[in-house]
């Protein structure tokens, strides 16, 4: 080297070969004086920089000569085209800084760690909203359920007093029917003269049947109602308590996520310092 290098920089370039067994291959190891680098090792950040390229604003070195101390700072991509995290200190000659010696290391697996806290992040965050929305949906099907439970249940009351009415209607029917043949037998008494009001006592008579077999029917069929609208009104009662459970669930899981994110934020805020690390 130049006999023009002063002793205290020269002592540090001779440590270099040692500093380089220590650090090992990916760090980059760096020597200038006030102006230029002397030496420019770039491990594996493969900075834009050399041996006796001159010192740039913003660099790891411009930053050691303002401060006059100890510097760890992230230097972005603008300085010598790559991202990397810089350490560096001043070289003293008696209380002036003659020169810096700095080491960079790549900043990549932290900025991956932060890359993925930050979508780690904003995952939890879209499954906190999905999770709220999901909870909210629980929350109006059960409501839903419960008012159809109420009108399913007004159905079935209503049922019952059709039946009460298909009831009378048979008692009538069946009074009627026997109306008709009291008629029959008194018109069978008359003779002649009752033949004509034998006809009528017949008609009666069918029609009392005829009411009689409809009303069947329609028993029939209101109990066939009846049975799928119990039927209807359980599995609505089934889907209320579903509904009610998964509410109560996802408001449960709804907190939990809640309780992730301040976790995923520090991650974030801690890799973010590392990276900004000054």
């Amino acid at each position: 080297m130049s006999t023009e290098i002063p002793q205290e920089l020269q002592s540090v370039i001779n440590m270099v070969p040692l500093l380089r067994a220590f650090f090992g291959e990916d760090v980059g190891i760096f020597v200038s004086d006030k102006e230029k680098y002397l030496i420019a090792q770039n491990g594996r950040v493969p900075l834009n920089l050399g041996t006796m390229d001159p010192i740039k604003p913003g660099s790891m070195a411009e930053s050691i000569f303002k401060e006059r101390k100890r510097v760890v700072r992230h230097v972005d991509k603008s300085v010598y085209g790559l991202a990397y995290l810089g350490t560096g200190v001043p070289i003293f000659s008696g209380n002036e800084v003659i020169g810096t010696f700095a080491t960079t290391n790549p900043t990549d697996n932290l900025q991956m760690l932060n890359d993925v806290a930050n979508g780690m992040r904003e995952s939890v965050k879209d499954a906190a909203a999905g999770i709220s929305s999901l909870a909210a949906s629980a929350q109006q099907l059960a409501a839903s359920a419960t008012d159809l439970a109420g009108h399913a249940g007004g159905i079935e009351e209503e049922i019952k007093k059709m039946d009460q009415i298909m009831d009378l209607i048979k008692d009538i029917a069946s009074q009627t029917h026997l109306l008709g043949l009291n008629a029959a037998i008194e018109a069978a008494r008359a003779g002649e003269q009752g033949r004509g009001f034998n006809v009528v006592a017949e008609e009666i008579r069918k029609l009392a049947s005829r009411t009689q077999s409809s009303a069947k029917d329609v028993s029939e069929k209101l109990s066939g109602i009846k049975g799928r609208i119990t039927a209807l009104l359980q599995n609505i009662l089934q889907i209320s308590s579903v509904a009610e459970e998964q509410s109560a669930t996802t408001q449960e899981v709804n907190t939990s996520i809640q309780n992730i994110d301040p976790v995923t934020e520090k991650i974030t805020d801690y890799t973010a310092s590392l990276i900004k690390a000054r």
